[in-house]
């Protein structure tokens, strides 16, 4: 396994490689009923916004808890790290919980610069906190702005005003240039795309053996970090659970790695020899990946 690892290592120090997606991140917030805007536009992104993975912060939250040990979960700072890590945060102001979302996000000038705020058509006009502090802040600094107002009353509701902000803002050919350094000091697309590759090139894989692959390589990983990008990988549909505990880990079949290298052939040479180790020395690992997931 040293072989292994330094093996990759060494692809990740010295293969030119990019930064891609398969589709871009779009962290949706709002309401929770069946009838929400939030869950209804979920349904028109699954349609009309293929080039988008759409997903919700509870979803994550729920792997968190679910998968590991009893702990409190300060949903604030949760929501602040999948924020970071999301393309673009869509928030549709419907909720007690979705004003408290919008007050904390415009806060942050890193996030608030990819909020795309839906409010009420009612309320466009009124002089309140939440447009003359908030909203006015987004207004005066996201790439996504203006604040949208839509009426909730008309059905079926149009969202096409959403899906048009959106797509001249992501093009599907953007790619950016991936530099090795120490973990910590990456940012979080490349952060996400090393741990897909790990998941990729090693999988079915343990927590432990992600974290311990990545501070062999890369150094100074976090394992609360971790552990909260594993459950937004689930959340978005980038890695899936398996084994008798669900507490191993394989590339969901829908995904694509999202660091490309130049020399695609030695990760399919390390790959292979992975798989070569787990047939004769971790036969039950080997077995997982005939095993239909569930």
């Amino acid at each position: 396994m040293r072989e292994l690892i330094n093996r990759v290592a060494h692809i990740f120090k010295s293969t030119e490689a990019h930064l891609t997606a398969d589709r871009h991140l779009l962290f949706l917030c709002g309401g929770s009923d069946a009838a929400s805007l939030r869950k209804q536009f979920m349904n028109y992104a699954t349609i009309s916004l293929p080039s988008f993975r759409v997903f919700l912060g509870e979803s994550a939250a729920q792997d968190l808890t679910d998968f590991g040990p009893p702990t409190f979960i300060n949903l604030s700072q949760f929501e602040q790290f999948i924020a970071a890590f999301a393309d673009c945060v869509v928030i549709f102001l419907e909720s007690a919980g979705s004003l408290a979302e919008i007050g904390l996000f415009s806060n942050e000038p890193s996030i608030r610069r990819k909020l795309l705020v839906v409010n009420d058509l009612s309320y466009q006009t009124q002089n309140s906190f939440i447009n003359n502090g908030p909203l006015a802040e987004v207004n005066a600094s996201s790439v996504l702005r203006p604040v949208i107002h839509m009426d909730p009353g008309v059905v079926p509701v149009n969202f096409a005003p959403i899906r048009e902000r959106l797509l001249p803002k992501f093009s599907p050919k953007y790619r950016r240039r991936f530099v090795f350094a120490t973990y910590n000091s990456l940012q979080p697309p490349a952060r996400l795309g090393i741990v897909l590759a790990l998941v990729e090139l090693f999988s079915p894989l343990s927590f432990d053996d992600i974290f311990l692959l990545i501070n062999e390589i890369f150094g100074n990983a976090d394992e609360e970090e971790i552990k909260h990008l594993l459950s937004l990988a689930v959340a978005v549909g980038y890695v899936q659970r398996v084994g008798d505990l669900d507490d191993l880990f394989c590339l969901d079949p829908t995904a694509k790695p999202l660091i490309e290298f130049r020399r695609s052939d030695e990760t399919e040479r390390v790959r292979i020899a992975v798989l070569t180790l787990y047939r004769e020395h971790f036969r039950e690992l080997y077995d997982l990946l005939s095993t239909p997931a569930p």
